[in-house]
């Protein structure tokens, strides 16, 4: 039985970084969705032009940064599976990439709507 420098065995031990990244990811992803949709009811709800300027704007760092950890889980996923560290989950992978081509396009729809409302000086 093999003991770490933490005292747990071998057996014990568990990866935190991948459980950390898909986490991250989860919420990153909810979270774009959740200012997606206020966005959108925003424009039935007559939000101010300032609110859907910086709900915008909000979108596009979430989905940025949703995209760069979702990448990131995949990478590291398939480096754990081909280490046979971990097994790699086919449908949590396939998900996550949907997950990134859809926050991406949206990213980038919505890129082109925060350049068209910019104002023109």
């Amino acid at each position: 039985m093999l003991q770490s420098a933490t005292g747990m065995n071998k057996e014990g031990q568990e990866l935190w970084l991948p459980s950390a990244a898909a986490r991250i990811t989860l919420f990153l992803f909810f979270f774009s969705l959740l200012v997606m949709s206020l966005f959108l009811l925003g424009n039935f709800q007559s939000f101010l032009d300032s609110t859907q300027t910086m709900l915008l704007a909000v979108f596009e760092g979430a989905s940025l940064l949703y995209v760069v950890a979702a990448l990131y889980w995949v990478i590291v996923q398939i480096v754990l599976a081909i280490r046979g560290v971990a097994r790699l989950n086919a449908v949590s992978l396939v998900l996550s990439i949907l997950g990134i081509g859809f926050l991406l396009g949206a990213h980038l729809v919505f890129g082109f709507l925060i350049v068209w409302l910019e104002p023109v000086n």
